[in-house]
């Protein structure tokens, strides 16, 4: 529900970063939920553009904030 929200209120997101905070999304339940340990592997494949996400996500808030 809160990737629907961000995809139709926030269309400053691309359909990648959107499929990536989802991906996320689904890799922390099952982190909390399943015990499931996330391979090194995605950490470095993944770790330039969660970093993008995250400041691009900031960037948005505070624009949204300062109106």
């Amino acid at each position: 529900m809160l990737i629907a929200y961000l995809r139709e209120f926030f269309p400053q997101f691309s359909d990648a970063e959107i499929l990536l905070a989802d991906n996320l999304r689904q890799t922390r339940n099952k982190i909390a939920y399943k015990g499931f340990f996330v391979p090194p592997d995605f950490v470095e494949r993944n770790d330039a553009k969660m970093r993008e996400l995250a400041i691009k996500t900031i960037t948005v808030l505070k624009e949204k904030l300062e109106k």
